[in-house]
């Protein structure tokens, strides 16, 4: 495998070759999630698409997988020309830091196009912010294209709103050295609601702010190797920005396209459990506690198996393979949670859980133990 990416701290940074290649990254908020397909096509120019995810957007029927999905492909790619003529983009350096960063020229290398790309911390919302400068000693007239939409879809929650909209100039005269900034702003609602407010700049700001205090406010890693500090980083800020405001609560997904507004008692219990006791997140904590307050109904006296999931925003379960090993998998992870927190009463509150499942566990113990 070509190793394209350079290791930074916190930042890996890919200086564009020759040759096509795409790769892909999922990135959330608490009310979206994001994965980008993003890199170099055949003809060395960017390739860019978007898929967005609105978790609590709920589909028909609403099963594990009814999370409201639309894609943007590159023909929703915001497009510049100059002086009247639509250039190509060729990318020469692709970062990530927490944003994903594309920065590319145009063929004759007057004009610099910066993409950045990331959602809102807290709004159902994403971002695609980008800047423009002139290269040259000369006055260029930069036009702009312009993505706009608005899709409607229907679901559990009735009619839904999907928007895009491109703010900036569709002419600038930009003299030597100076810049321009455009924002294409992708947000989704109930049809009732009212659309976010979406400032690309404040949510910038808020995006670093919530990656910064991930990398560096908690549980840091310092090793002679510096891919395993930055790949420690990016997992704490995966595992971290992952947790999702839903109708029951805010809950840590698993992602990847499919999982969504649901948990798991491999993936949040086993997985995530143990490393939020150490986060000092907040939300991290809160998330956890309502796994087990969400797990605790179906703790039932004669010992029948837990749901291997707890799907539609708190509202259903999945339960299509039976006993998983789901007891155990919650016995670990929440026992160590709860002594990591150290918080007394939290302990008291939950020990009935743990408990059932010491239980559980002992009655599928056979003769061989």
């Amino acid at each position: 495998m070509d190793n394209r990416w350079e290791v930074r701290k916190n930042e890996i940074v890919w200086k564009v070759g020759s040759g096509d290649h795409i790769d892909n990254i999922e990135m959330s908020g608490r009310k979206l999630a994001a994965v980008l397909y993003y890199g170099v096509g055949s003809g060395g120019t960017v390739r860019l698409t978007k898929r967005l995810f609105y978790p609590t957007l709920r589909t028909i029927p609403n099963d594990t997988h009814a999370t409201l999905m639309h894609e943007y492909g590159q023909e929703d790619f915001l497009k510049f020309g100059i002086m009247g003529r639509e250039i190509a983009e060729i990318p020469y350096e692709i970062r990530f830091n927490g944003i994903l960063m594309i920065h590319s020229r145009d063929r004759e290398g007057k004009i610099r196009i910066s993409r950045m790309l990331y959602p809102s911390p807290e709004k159902m919302a994403f971002v695609e912010h980008i800047t423009i400068q002139n290269l040259t000693d000369d006055t260029q007239v930069i036009s702009c294209g312009t993505c706009e939409s608005v899709i409607y879809e229907r679901g559990t929650k009735g009619v839904y709103v999907l928007e895009t909209e491109t703010r900036g100039p569709r002419s600038v005269t930009l003299k030597s050295g100076r810049s321009v900034a455009y924002d294409t702003i992708y947000t989704g609602r109930k049809l009732c609601d009212e659309k976010p407010e979406v400032n690309g700049i404040q949510e910038l700001t808020a995006r670093r702010d919530f990656v910064n205090s991930v990398f560096n406010d908690s549980l840091v890693l310092t090793t002679d190797d510096p891919v395993l500090n930055c790949e420690f980083s990016f997992a704490k800020l995966r595992i971290t920005e992952s947790i999702l405001d839903t109708d029951g609560g805010p809950m840590h997904n698993p992602g990847g396209q499919s999982y969504y507004a649901a948990i798991w008692a491999n993936d949040e219990a086993e997985y995530a459990a143990p490393y939020f006791g150490f986060a000092g997140n907040k939300l991290a904590y809160e998330a956890t506690e309502n796994v087990m307050k969400l797990y605790r109904p179906f703790m039932h006296p004669q010992l029948y198996h837990i749901p291997a999931s707890i799907i539609s925003e708190g509202t259903d379960i999945w339960e299509g393979r039976g006993d998983l090993g789901d007891a155990s998998m919650y016995l670990y992870g929440m026992t160590r949670f709860l002594l990591e927190r150290g918080d007394v009463r939290l302990a008291e509150e939950y020990f009935d859980t743990i408990d059932w499942c010491v239980r559980f566990a002992a009655s599928k113990e056979n003769e061989f133990g």
